[in-house]
Order: structure tokens, then C-alpha cells, then sequence
């Protein structure tokens, strides 16, 4: 290495490193499994789609809430970059603008200039407005109960019935299987919260499933519930301001 007078030695070891890492003089770089190799575009929309799997991957294990926001950022630089070089080549200069106002990027290489619609920020910063539905009943259940009653519904059909009871004050779940059938109750001395009102709604049981464990991780779980209408599954951010909220659909009965 050089004594720092001169950094020709830092500069070549650079290059080296680089050479290596692009494969130079090793034939065609082999990269993993589901990236695609046939073209300078492909393979950055590949890596997009790679980094995707990476998100749901993540988003399995709950939490990593920071972790996810920073690799989707990656998948839409490089769903970008692979933009950017299916209308032109690898090397060619590349200019971005951003029209924030219109929602619109525009990338122009080598005089050919394209523009992209971008989803609005609103859209992206504000909830979406629930419709004027009767919801009159609010459980109150903590992540481990709600994970048991969906657990065991899931395991024996493909869709459950929510039902509250104002009379029994109580909460169930309740599925039926081709020769077996459950029912997970749960008393207002259980709840966390009760606000009881006489509903019952059939709802897909991988999907509130799959809702739940996509909300935060240790926070109690908040479910608004009317007749036949949409359930809503809420959860709120253990450290910080703010909620995460599910509105999911009624199954319409056998």
C-alpha cells in the first residue's frame, strides 16, 4: 500500500476489488437464483422483485418496521434503474425531474423522454375514508388470544364466524370443518375492552390471519365489528405516534 503521498496503490486495489466484484475476465456473472442474467434492464427488475420477497420475508417475522421501509425503497430505485435502461443503454446519461405538484417523474435519456404517473402523496400519507357503516360493537384482545382463536379457526376451515353477544357478553369464534367443529369464547372478564352490541359477521380466516400479523408486534389488538359488515382490525404503534388499520370484508354465506 502506499505511504499516502501517493494514492495509486489505494486506486488500483479499488479497481481490483471492483473487477472482482463485476467478474471481469470470468466469463458471465452467475447471479442467484430468480435474478435474470439476459439483460441489463431484467436483472435490475429482478433484483426489485427479489427485494420484494425479501419485505414479505420480513414482514413474517413482525416487526422490522425500519428494515422494510428501507428495502422497498431499494425495489423502486432498482424498478427505476431497470426503467431507465429498457429505453436506453447501460452508460447513456440518464436525467430525472421530479414534478411533485403533478405527481408525475419524468426521465430523459439520449433526447427520448419519458414520464411516469406517480401515486399522490395524499394517498399515500391519509387513511382511506371508511364508508357510513353500522359498527357497534369494539373487543378489545391481546396479540396471544386473537393469534389462539385464529390459529384454531384456521385450521379447520377456510372461513370462521365473529360473533358478539350482548347477552352472554361474550366474544366468539367459531368454525366448522368437514368433521370437526370449534369454538373460541372469550367472557368480558377476558377482554381487555368491551363494548357489546348483538353482531355477527363470516369472515375469511387466512386473510384476518394474515391482517393480524402484519400489525405491530405486542400491541393489543382492537377489532370494531358490525352485522355483516366489514371488520376492522386496528393495532397501534408500540413506540411511536399513529395506528396500523385493516378493513376487511365480510365472506357472503354458503
Amino acid at each position: 500500500m502506499s505511504n499516502g503521498s501517493d494514492p495509486a496503490a489505494v486506486l488500483d486495489a479499488i479497481e481490483r476489488a471492483q473487477d472482482a466484484f463485476e467478474m471481469v475476465g470470468r466469463g458471465r456473472t452467475v447471479f442467484e437464483e430468480g435474478i435474470s442474467a439476459d439483460a441489463d434492464w431484467e436483472t435490475q427488475l429482478t433484483k426489485a422483485c427479489r427485494l420484494l420477497e425479501v419485505v414479505d420475508t420480513l414482514q413474517a417475522q413482525d416487526g422490522y418496521y425500519t428494515a422494510v421501509i428501507e428495502v422497498c425503497f431499494g425495489a423502486i430505485e432498482r424498478s427505476i434503474e431497470a426503467y431507465a435502461l429498457s429505453i436506453g443503454d447501460a452508460g447513456d446519461l440518464a436525467q430525472f425531474a421530479l414534478d411533485a405538484a403533478n405527481s408525475t417523474l419524468e426521465i430523459n435519456i439520449d433526447g427520448i423522454t419519458r414520464t411516469i404517473d406517480l401515486e399522490t402523496v395524499e394517498s399515500l400519507r391519509y387513511p382511506v375514508e371508511m364508508p357510513d357503516i353500522d359498527i357497534p360493537a369494539t373487543v378489545h384482545l391481546s396479540p396471544d388470544d386473537i393469534s389462539l382463536g385464529l390459529d384454531a379457526a384456521d385450521m379447520l376451515a377456510d372461513r370462521f364466524d365473529l360473533t358478539v353477544d350482548s347477552e352472554t357478553r361474550e366474544v366468539r369464534f367459531a368454525a366448522d370443518g368437514d368433521t370437526d367443529s370449534m369454538t373460541y369464547r372469550w367472557e368480558d372478564t377476558d377482554l381487555i375492552a368491551f363494548e357489546p352490541a348483538d353482531v355477527e359477521v363470516k369472515l375469511d380466516s387466512s386473510l384476518v390471519k394474515s391482517a393480524n400479523a402484519g400489525l405491530p408486534d405486542g400491541t393489543n389488538r382492537v377489532l370494531h365489528i358490525g352485522d355483516s359488515v366489514p371488520l376492522v382490525l386496528k393495532s397501534e404503534f408500540p413506540d411511536a405516534d399513529g395506528a396500523m388499520q385493516f378493513v376487511i370484508a365480510p365472506k357472503l354465506p354458503n
